[in-house]
């Protein structure tokens, strides 16, 4: 063979086995950064969702809140042991006669964690009108003993209350859906049909208020079609009461008006137990569920102090901290109805070893000392974690709120927290 068909063949050789390696070897380098970067990236993306998340709970907790701040004291009464124009006075029986009562450290279910964490939650009641901003007027008050019949207006014009066809006032077609025969979907909506326990105010013509406690589920139907609520008793404007004569009620009551009046429960508690809530709650043996609570609004039972089962709402998830401050109008209070000029206190959020002043006092605990009606915005703050833990330390910022949530051997999530303020219009200007 010719030393040219030898050259030839060793130019056409492959890899030595070194070469081969050596290429692994950096292959295995950039495989492994790739991996790297790409895992890195993920935990990037994981962390960001997991704060977006808390920020979205955190938004939508916000935002129903203010909801129901902006509404407390609405068309009720803001202290039931003072108001003038309320007469006669709640019966004593009822737990709650004010628009906003503020609970220290009230959320105690949330407390095994918030201790770990020395966090002390607040919860807070607030009394209004939250379903509609409706004045009903009343065609008849028909009592047998302890319970009134309380039919609503829904004629106009010449024909007379009840009379078939008679065309509805627009609250009534829109509480009737008027047009569907014995429709009853959105009287319920007002005057909801859970359960026995929901007030409602009867306003008389001369301005005074009264408020009366529903003794059958919600509103019905009438045999004409009016619309009926059944409640106790109301006082009569004529009657032997010793009280003055601006109470009450006159003749049939067709020249009074009714308005539905809610207790609602603002609270971080742990909505495990309850059925309609098994989604919320998957992993309860998880660390990072072990200790989950829930910013929760229920409607209250004003005669036990009990949420209404069937109530709660979930409102944000994986909350974990909730605290109220007050601005409070303490200007000498008006006994001629004259213009005071108010004078606003601001007061800080109560942590930890402080005391709240009176004016947050339940009326029926301290019904001289308590002035509820003299808080003029409320000041809240909302913290909620992300579900699962990302950090190992916590960290002390030495702001408001915390910055990690510690679920226990040294796992801490991130927390995230927002303050606001809202005006509470219902109760600007009052003087007494």
């Amino acid at each position: 063979m010719s030393a040219r068909s030898n050259l030839s063949r060793t130019g056409e050789r492959g890899f030595t086995l070194l070469e081969l390696l050596v290429a692994a070897v950096a292959g295995l380098f950039v495989v492994m950064a790739a991996f790297l970067l790409s895992r890195g990236t993920t935990r990037l993306l994981t962390s960001e969702s997991r704060i977006g998340s808390a920020q979205q709970n955190l938004r939508m907790g916000v935002d129903r809140l203010r909801s129901d701040l902006e509404r407390a004291s609405f068309m009720t009464t803001a202290n039931g042991s003072k108001d003038p124009d309320l007469c006669p006075a709640p019966p004593t029986t009822f737990k709650y006669i004010q628009g906003i009562t503020y609970k220290y450290g009230g959320s105690a279910l949330a407390t095994p964690q918030s201790v770990a964490n020395g966090l002390n939650p607040d919860s807070i009641v607030l009394m209004g009108n939250f379903t509609s901003s409706d004045l009903y007027p009343i065609a008849d008050i028909n009592c047998s003993g302890t319970t009134c019949t309380i039919y609503l207006q829904w004629g106009s014009g010449t024909a007379t209350a009840g009379d078939a066809g008679a065309a509805a006032p627009a609250s009534a077609r829109r509480l009737l859906n008027f047009g569907e025969a014995g429709n009853t979907s959105a009287i319920q909506a007002v005057f909801n049909a859970l359960p026995v326990g929901r007030l409602v105010r009867l306003t008389n013509v001369k301005g005074s208020s009264q408020l009366l406690l529903m003794t059958v589920n919600g509103a019905g139907l009438a045999a004409s079609g009016q619309p009926i609520i059944t409640v106790t008793a109301p006082l009569p404007l004529n009657s032997a009461n010793a009280q003055n004569k601006r109470c009450g009620y006159d003749g049939n009551g067709n020249q009074a008006t009714l308005n539905a009046v809610q207790i609602v429960r603002y609270q971080l508690k742990s909505l495990s137990t309850d059925p309609n809530f098994v989604w919320a709650y998957p992993e309860t043996g998880v660390p990072a569920d072990q200790y989950k609570y829930d910013l929760v609004r229920t409607e209250v039972d004003p005669l036990t102090d009990n949420d209404i089962d069937g109530t709660a709402e979930l409102v944000s998830e994986y909350a974990v901290d909730l605290k109220f401050a007050f601005s409070v109008d303490q200007s000498v209070a008006s006994t001629t109805g004259a213009w005071v000029e108010p004078s606003l206190t601001p007061f800080k959020f109560y942590e930890s070893g402080s005391t709240p002043p009176a004016f947050t006092d339940e009326v029926r605990a301290n019904p001289s000392g308590a002035t509820p009606q003299r808080i003029r915005s409320v000041r809240y703050r909302l913290s909620t974690r992300s579900r699962d833990p990302d950090r190992t330390v916590g960290l002390d910022e030495g702001g408001p709120g915390l910055a990690r949530y510690s679920l226990g051997a040294n796992s801490f999530a991130r927390v995230r927290t927002t303050i606001g303020e809202v005006a509470i219009l219902n109760q600007q200007g009052i003087r007494w």
